[in-house]
């Protein structure tokens, strides 16, 4: 028997049994028990100057194999493990439920109590209500379909999933610098360089959805607009050091975009999964400061003026995330001094009075069509000779799609298009009486959606202006 890279079979290393906790393995005859993980194997393979084992019918080479392949193959890991582990490290600095549960740890588990449900289950917790509002939601779709995918031995759906919550969450970061850009711009007008332009113009002006890569690049330039006019990052733990070559962050970058070239060729494997879920997770703990973060989606803000008494605002919004309550995306009514934007989306650290606006990139289209549920979407392209924006419903995924549908089209996609009758009849009106629209539901959520459209032909003008 020859190993996968040709070499003869010389090992007397075997691996017999596997455990979630234990690897059970025999050496010439003598039965050793070491912990189920890759490093502990190695330390074991060095003591014995040897480089081969085997598992099951395979001969390896223990300077060849990656986590992916050893979590695959050999340790027959669960996926989430690794993912669930260094995240709850990476947002416990953030997190104070993540700082004592890990604290309180026993001691004999501390090594690996990923592999222990009654640990990660309380973990995953901490993630999803730790991480940044919509991010959390991505996040509880990755634990629930990796168990699906593990149980089915179908990894396509947990695969995709991964990739998404990497796409959204940079998209949310270059979000967040543009806003505050166009905030900038607004109050104090400067040049851009040729180069910034045009990639801020490939943003605005591109008829489909950038690939990460893309948004790396977005992200790099808007981080040298912000330094070249000494401008505030809008996370002020952000590090641009992330943005280097050979960083974690921008290498899981590259790798990612790697496996969903795979994904799109069907070219994936079991093992894809884990190495999606290690490059994930690489880059997710990068920004685990987005712990330290909240969204809010507000709905209405009603004026009250009761005579005599002091104006106060009442606004309605819904906490994107779990809230103290362990309530998922609870709707809430505060009464307040001043008013804020309505139909915002903020992502604020203290106060959502003080929050950075993310719309329109970011948008609760049913908040804007009178709906109850919350529906986040995120900008994807802009086509402009058919005046229509499209975005991506972040809670769906391309393989939402029913098997049987006729219809070829992404169900993620939310399709905002600018109505012509519409803005004709409120122009129309010299007294901005839109009653008739009000009363008329389709013309009042076209009304709505114009005004989205609108909003971001704004933006676009003053930012590439």
């Amino acid at each position: 028997m020859e190993t996968p890279t040709g070499e003869p079979e010389t090992s007397d290393v075997v691996i017999q049994n596997v455990t979630a906790d234990v690897m059970q393995i025999n050496i010439n005859g003598e039965i050793k028990n070491i912990k189920n993980n890759l490093d502990d194997l190695k330390a074991l393979l060095q003591n014995m100057n040897t480089e081969n084992f085997k598992s099951g019918d395979k001969i390896y080479n223990i300077g060849s194999i990656t986590n992916a392949t050893f979590s695959a193959e050999i340790g027959k890991k669960t996926f989430n493990m690794y993912l669930c582990r260094k995240l709850t490290e990476a947002i416990s600095v953030y997190s104070t439920d993540a700082k004592d549960f890990l604290t309180n740890i026993k001691d004999a588990d501390k090594a690996d109590w990923e592999t222990q449900i009654r640990y990660t289950r309380k973990a995953n917790g901490y993630i999803i209500s730790g991480f940044v509002g919509v991010l959390g939601m991505l996040l509880q779709k990755i634990i629930s379909s990796g168990v699906d995918a593990f149980t089915s031995n179908n990894s396509r759906d947990y695969i995709e999933v991964c990739i998404a919550t990497a796409t959204r969450s940079l998209q949310l970061l270059c979000f967040a610098f543009i806003s505050k850009l166009w905030d900038c711009r607004r109050a104090n007008k400067f040049e851009l360089t040729r180069n910034e332009a045009n990639v801020l113009d490939n943003f605005f002006n591109c008829e489909v959805e950038l690939n990460m890569q893309d948004y790396v690049e977005l992200l790099g330039t808007l981080v040298s607009i912000f330094d070249a006019q000494k401008i505030e990052y809008p996370f002020n733990e952000f590090s641009k050091n992330c943005l280097a070559d050979n960083s974690s962050f921008a290498t899981a970058c590259k790798n990612l975009e790697a496996v969903k070239s795979k994904l799109d060729a069907g070219q994936i494997t079991n093992s894809t999964a884990f190495e999606v879920e290690n490059e994930l997770t690489k880059f997710l703990s990068v920004l685990s400061f987005l712990a330290n973060y909240k969204m809010v989606s507000v709905k209405d803000i009603s004026y009250n003026d009761i005579r005599n008494e002091e104006v106060q605002y009442l606004h309605s919004y819904t906490f994107l995330g779990v809230d103290n309550d362990d309530k998922l995306f609870a709707s809430k009514y505060k009464y307040d001094a001043r008013p804020v934007s309505n139909n915002a989306v903020l992502i604020y650290k203290d106060k959502y009075q003080e929050g950075l606006n993310l719309f329109p990139f970011v948008i609760d289209v049913n908040a804007l069509t009178n709906e109850m549920e919350v529906r986040i979407c995120f900008y994807i392209c802009f086509e402009e000779r058919k005046k229509r924006l499209t975005y991506s419903d972040i809670n769906k995924i391309g393989s939402d799609k029913n098997a049987d549908s006729k219809d070829i089209g992404d169900p993620s996609q939310v399709l905002i298009q600018f109505n012509d009758d519409v803005e004709k009849d409120l122009e129309s009106n010299p007294d901005h009486d839109v009653t008739g629209l009000m009363k008329d539901a389709g013309k009042f959520k076209n009304l709505q959606l114009n005004v989205v459209y609108k909003i971001f032909q704004n933006g676009r003008k003053e930012i590439l202006e």
